[in-house]
């Protein structure tokens, strides 16, 4: 006698297919699941670390300066104890050093004269771990008396290029600090290991050998810190505060950011940690917190992608389990009628479960961790959840094997005829598509209220709001019910429609559909998932790269950006950038100098930039919806160039002629110590069309202005009566000069546009008369200009007045008696230039604009590099090319430059040329021949090159994948089961005389009219969601900048994706009609012998 476990043993093995298809379903569903999560735990931690290895040395972290405490131990340690508790848990580093102020040295070589030079001399413990040796020795503290005489000298390591410049080798002395110096013998020489280690935070002079901020001064010289307390200077200290990138994981930005920000205040308040004030450098905060929000912005979009995964793995495992419930319930309603109770079917069911679900599980777990293993990070950070997504997974594939069982289980057989009929079916579905379709509305609608899933805290913190994360996904759910809801209602029409025909095709296909809508419903739901989900990534792709192109292209503003000046501001000898040599490189259609500006309005930082009107028009490459490159060189051409005296192009020499002539005013007052004469310096200013700003030294003029005094004295000595001689010799005579005043390289575009005449206050108020008398080009003179403005620098210059045609006349206040003492007294300098417009022209982004209610047309104020500056808005655009920033400015360098050279400021330097270029590699291997270098451009950003927004798009398309992989599963499991439980329809069919061919025909017609009408309804659900969610979640993913975003569909992807799956499912049909065909042709088989 067969026993009824004997018989549900029989009932497994008679489904052993279906029920491996199911075991390979879940280790599908297993493995993409764990896979995707991983990967996504795996490459914000692998994003974060590689944004902040990648970033600037300066974008690290902060740098906080002082001046070195004569207890510097103690000094030292209540910095570092305050900064462990700012960073205390986070990963940070930090780093300590020492620097001079540049010191005058003279290298006492043997073989060489001694020549004058400045050199930065330095301490750092760290010094060996970071550098290495090209020759000698490290150095060794030299203590006790007499160290640092020229018998001992201290010693020390010369960084190896400066030693080269500075004509120095192992075993030279080098004697620091001019009268009283320090003497220092050469050790060794070094070479950092990588100058663009963090650690060194960006110093140009570590890499170059030289220091641009301090004009050229040589170094490092690095000594042992004792040694460097006998050098006749106070240095500064350095702490440098940087994130560790081999140890930050993605939830230490916002906190180690938010711990960077406090920092330097919190230093500011540690007694005996600043002395006589502090400098911060570095961008580490910002850019920490600025990666912290894309990757929450990045955790709240691949939110969508992975809830839509879920629902779709749940989907197809509930399915393909009914489909098996449904295939075997003639077989349990022969259990029950035999014997079986509901407990030996659930436990042979849990049994069943147990089987499929376990191995399936740890099988694409195993899978899934072993590929996040072989990748570049490792599966190290990923394991734990890798290993709970495969639990979760065998665990609700075991509930919902248990559940359908129970409830087939339970079902009569009167129930179970019922619902054959559909009606409960129908009634069913329709209240599922109700309840999903409101859930999936409200989530919509939170969605595009707050524009993206990621909720940010009060804290920084960001987090995803479940709601809006799972709108896509309930979205989806909804069109795939409605889409399953329309199946039976349409093939009945078209059943009926068909009948109108003669033949069985296609009236019995369309029949067939429509009496098995419960088997059918499996290829539907899922087909309508995948081709959605395969709609959605192709929308997700194409909107993201849109808008990620649009960000790099604001982001870069051009096609190469170029280092410009390495110093800030204008000096007599800052030379030409050399913009037309850049202009005429391979590929390069236009080149424009760039200023950074520091502005601010009412103290609030703004973002500003400064270019030519016509560099705006030709470098600034952006795209023209988001800045009308055009216009805006329009808007703000209404302060072109600087007026002045023209330089005709090919121009060798500029001479000027200049007089000076004081008096000291006799005020009853002896005047003793100083010098009697003074110095009168006349400097020129230079301006291009481009907006470049250069200053040259044209010459000084000396001047007798205090006469001689004669003193008497007793016998004794003693001072009795002094007077002044009236007759001192060139007392008060005016005194002229002719100087060669240099002139840029090419003088095409450039004029003089401001000249400097200064001249130090005197002890007493003084007539002054300085005047410009002759201005030559080439030995031809000019007609000097008239009406240009008097500009003085300080208050002893308020009585001087224009001169014409150019000069200046009046009394010049007298000096301060203790700077006079000092014989330091002030400079006072006289600026003449032409009348300038006082207003500058702005282009403001609109977010500047909001902030500070600003509209076009306003005249405004603000400050720039520390002067306040007039403006008026010329232009307010959507955002500003090369500035990451919402609130942004962009002006002319000729607009700016004019009110700061008339408020007696220097105008600082381009820090970038921008060429646009259409072969932008070309153009960059060629900077080097022009500027000396080994190509020191800098390409536009990849758009698609971003280690921490780049996996949201992969997500979409892994889980496309995984979703059109579960539809073809399920697909075959139907038509495989449906092959099985319709072979005895074959035999009937064959007897009324339908051909095995008719019958293949309308099988695969089945099997084709549901699948591709299920992939066009996915298709068409796919593309009104996207159009509802993608836009926002683009945005966020892309970038962080305000952009208008439009829909784009990637048309390659989206073919290529629905091509795929066309192609899979009618190789099903035709493989199903191929089958059905086979089994009309077979005469042997028989119902009751199955």
């Amino acid at each position: 006698m067969v026993t009824t476990a004997a018989l549900l043993r029989r009932r497994a093995r008679s489904q052993l297919g279906l029920l491996a298809l199911l075991g390979v379903l879940v280790a599908l569903v297993a493995g993409v699941g764990a896979g995707a999560l991983g990967f996504v735990v795996v490459s914000a931690e692998a994003g974060s670390r590689q944004t902040i290895e990648e970033a600037p040395p300066t974008a690290s972290g902060v740098q906080v300066q002082t001046r070195l405490a004569d207890d510097a131990p103690a000094q030292d340690a209540a910095a570092t104890a305050r900064i462990d508790t700012e960073t205390s848990g986070l990963p940070a580093v930090v780093d300590r050093s020492i620097r001079t102020g540049p010191l005058d040295v003279l290298a006492v070589a043997e073989e060489a004269p001694e020549v004058a030079q400045r050199v930065v001399a330095g301490a750092d413990d760290a010094l060996a771990e970071r550098a290495h040796l090209t020759d000698g020795a490290w150095p060794e503290p030299v203590t006790g008396e007499g160290a640092g005489t020229e018998e001992t000298p201290l010693q020390g390591v010369l960084h190896a290029l400066a030693a080269e410049s500075l004509g120095a080798g192992v075993g030279d002395v080098l004697a620091l600090g001019g009268e009283d110096a320090v003497h220092v013998v050469v050790a060794g020489l070094w070479e950092p290991d990588d100058g663009a280690d963090p650690a060194w935070f960006g110093e140009r002079v570590v890499v170059t050998g030289s220091s641009p901020a301090d004009r050229g001064a040589l170094g490092p010289l690095m000594l042992p810190e004792s040694s460097l307390a006998a050098v006749p200077t106070q240095p500064f200290v350095r702490w440098t505060v940087r994130a560790d990138a081999q140890r930050v994981v993605p939830a230490d930005l916002a906190p180690l950011a938010r711990a960077l920000e406090r920092i330097p205040a919190a230093l500011d308040d540690e007694p005996g940690v600043v002395l006589r004030g502090a400098t911060t450098t570095g961008t580490g905060a910002q850019e920490l917190a600025a990666t912290a929000a894309a990757l929450g912005a990045v955790r709240g979009t691949v939110a969508v992608p992975l809830l839509v995964l879920a629902v779709v793995s749940a989907l197809a495992i509930w399915q393909i389990v009914g489909l098996l419930v449904t295939v075997r319930s003639t077989e349990t309603d022969l259990l029950t009628a035999r014997g079986a109770t509901r407990g030996q079917i659930l436990g042979a069911s849990f049994a069943e479960a147990l089987a499929v679900a376990v191995p399936g599980a740890a099988v694409g777990t195993a899978a899934a961790w072993l590929l996040l293993a072989a990748g570049p990070a490792g599966a190290g950070p990923a394991t734990a959840l890798v290993t709970g997504v495969g639990a979760a997974t065998a665990l609700v594939v075991v509930v919902i094997m248990l559940a359908t069982s129970a409830a087939d289980a339970a079902s009569s057989h009167g129930r179970r005829t019922a619902e054959a009929s559909g009606r409960a079916r129908t009634a069913t579905t329709g209240a599922a598509v109700a309840l999903v379709t409101a859930a999936a509305a409200i989530g919509v609608w939170q969605l595009w209220r707050y524009g993206d899933p990621v909720v940010t805290r009060p804290d920084g913190s960001v987090t995803v709001d479940p709601v809006s994360a799972a709108a896509p996904a309930l979205a989806l759910l909804t069109g795939g019910l409605l889409a399953l809801g329309l199946v039976g209602p349409v093939s009945s029409f078209a059943a009926r429609i068909a009948t109108r025909t003669r033949g069985t095709w296609p009236v019995q296909p369309a029949r067939q559909v429509a009496r098995r809508v419960a088997v059918y419903a499996v290829p539907v739901l899922l087909l309508v998932l995948a081709t959605g989900s395969a709609s959605l990534a192709a929308a997700f792709t194409g909107t993201w790269t849109s808008v990620r192109a649009s960000a790099t292209a604001l982001g870069s503003g051009t096609d190469l950006r170029v280092p410009g000046h390495s110093v800030t501001y204008v000096s007599a000898s800052t030379p030409p950038l050399g913009l037309p040599e850049l202009a005429e490189l391979p590929g390069a259609r236009d080149a424009a100098p760039v200023w950074s500006l520091a502005a601010s309005v009412d103290d609030v930082p703004v973002t500003g930039l400064a270019v030519p009107a016509e560099g705006i028009a030709g470098a600034v490459v952006a795209p023209e919806a988001l800045f009308d490159a055009s216009a805006v060189a329009a808007a703000l051409d209404d302060a072109a160039a600087l007026p002045g005296i023209e330089l005709p192009a090919g121009t060798e020499s500029l001479d000027l002629t200049a007089t000076l002539q004081v008096l000291a005013r006799s005020s009853g007052d002896l005047v003793f110590g100083g010098s009697a004469h003074r110095d009168g310096t006349v400097r020129v200013w230079f301006a291009s069309d481009d907006g470049e700003v250069l200053v040259r030294d044209a010459g000084t003029l000396v001047a007798r202005a205090e006469p001689d005094v004669h003193c008497s004295t007793d016998p004794d000595g003693a001072l009795t009566s002094c007077t002044e001689d009236p007759a001192t010799p060139g007392l008060g005579e005016p005194v002229s000069e002719t100087f060669d005043v240099p002139v840029p390289a090419d003088t095409a575009g450039w004029r003089v546009v401001a000249i400097d005449l200064g001249i130090r206050t005197p002890p007493r108020a003084a007539d002054l008369t300085f005047t410009v008398d002759e201005l030559s080009i080439d030995g031809d003179a000019l007609e000097l200009p008239e009406g240009w403005e008097l500009h003085t620098s300080t208050e002893a210059g308020a009585g001087l007045e224009p001169m014409q045609p150019l000069g200046l006349t009046g009394t010049l206040a007298a000096a301060d008696p203790a700077s006079f003492a000092l014989a330091a007294p002030a400079l006072e300098t006289a600026r003449l230039m032409p009348v300038h417009p006082d207003a500058v022209p702005l282009a403001v982004s609109t977010a500047a604009a909001d902030a500070f209610g600003w509209s076009s047309g306003d005249d405004v104020t603000l400050a720039v590099d520390g002067t306040d500056v007039r403006a008026r808005v010329a232009a307010v655009v959507p955002l500003v090319p090369g500035s990451r920033a919402a609130e942004s400015i962009l002006t002319t360098p000729q607009a700016l430059a004019g009110t700061l050279l008339a408020s007696g400021t220097s105008p600082s330097l381009p820090a970038e040329v921008w060429i646009a270029s259409d072969a932008p590699a070309e153009t960059a291997a060629a900077v080097g021949n022009v500027r000396g270098t080994d190509a020191p451009a800098v390409l536009s950003a990849d758009a698609d090159a971003d280690p921490v927004t780049g996996p949201a798009l992969d997500m979409f398309w892994l889980t496309a994948g995984a979703a059109a992989a579960l539809a073809i599963a399920g697909t075959g499991a139907v038509v495989v089961a449906l092959a099985r439980s319709r072979r005895g329809e074959v035999v009937v069919l064959r007897a009324i005389g339908e051909s095995p061919t008719d019958q293949a025909r309308s099988r695969s017609t089945e099997v084709l009219a549901v699948t591709l009408a299920a992939i066009v309804a996915g298709g068409v659900v796919g593309l009104a969601l996207s159009w509802l969610v993608v836009p926002p979640l683009a945005a966020t993913a892309a970038s962080s900048l305000p952009l208008e975003v439009a829909l784009r569909v990637d048309a390659g992807w989206a073919l290529a994706a629905g091509g795929a799956l066309v192609v899979a499912v009618a190789a099903i049909a035709l493989a199903h009609g191929a089958h059905v065909r086979s089994q009309a042709r077979d005469t042997e088989w028989r119902e009751e012998i199955r």
